[in-house]
C-alpha cells in the first residue's frame, strides 16, 4: 500500500490532497473531519478516504459520501497496512 495521510485541519486536507496519490489513504481526524472531501467520477486517481467516527460525532458533522467511518481498531489497521504515515496540521 501507499502512504497513510492523517489530516487534522481543513486547511491541512487541502495541502494533503496536493501530495496524496491513488493507493494512499487519507484519515480525517480532529477538525480535519470538517474538510471538503473531493468527489470525482474517476476514483482511480483519488486516495481512499476515512473519517474517525468519534471526532465526527463530537463535531456533529455528517459523514461525506464515499468516506469510510472507522474507530480506533480501524485506525490501528490503517497504520499497520501503510508503511509510511504522514501527519498534516
Amino acid at each position: 500500500m501507499g502512504t497513510l495521510h492523517v489530516v487534522m485541519t481543513p486547511l491541512a486536507l487541502t495541502l494533503c490532497l496536493c501530495r496524496a496519490n491513488a493507493g494512499d489513504a487519507v484519515l480525517l481526524m480532529e477538525d480535519g473531519v470538517l474538510g471538503q472531501v473531493p468527489t470525482g467520477t474517476d476514483a482511480t486517481t483519488l486516495p481512499s478516504f476515512y473519517i474517525y467516527e468519534a471526532h465526527r460525532l463530537r463535531r456533529g458533522h455528517l459523514c461525506p459520501a464515499g468516506v469510510h467511518p472507522i474507530d480506533m481498531v480501524g485506525f490501528v489497521r490503517l497504520t499497520e497496512s501503510h508503511p509510511r504515515v504522514v501527519r498534516w496540521y
